[in-house]
């Protein structure tokens, strides 16, 4: 099996978010439009990706404290990005 590129290595490393999603994160244009659209599109994309992730360091030990307050912030932001997306394609 090999090493999963978004997940820890050895079990006493603690996951942590990666830089693509970071920088999707501060690159969020603070005015809507056709570019914020593009951009959370991306952010969704990367915050799917990172739960992934997380789901498979989950299958592997149990998540630390801080792990499980990442997944929920995580997942909060999926909601709130698909709502917004729902809301943008809905008008």
């Amino acid at each position: 099996m090999g090493v999963n590129p978004n997940g820890p290595e050895e079990r006493n490393e603690e996951w942590e978010i990666k830089e693509p999603l970071r920088r999707s994160l501060e690159g969020l244009p603070q005015q809507p439009g056709a570019p914020m659209l593009k951009a959370v599109t991306e952010l969704k994309s990367h915050v799917e990706k990172a739960l992934k992730s997380l789901a498979l360091v989950e299958q592997r030990r149990p998540l630390l404290d801080n792990e499980h307050r990442q997944a929920n912030a995580l997942r909060e932001l999926l909601r709130s990005i698909e709502h917004s997306l729902d809301n943008k394609r809905g008008r």
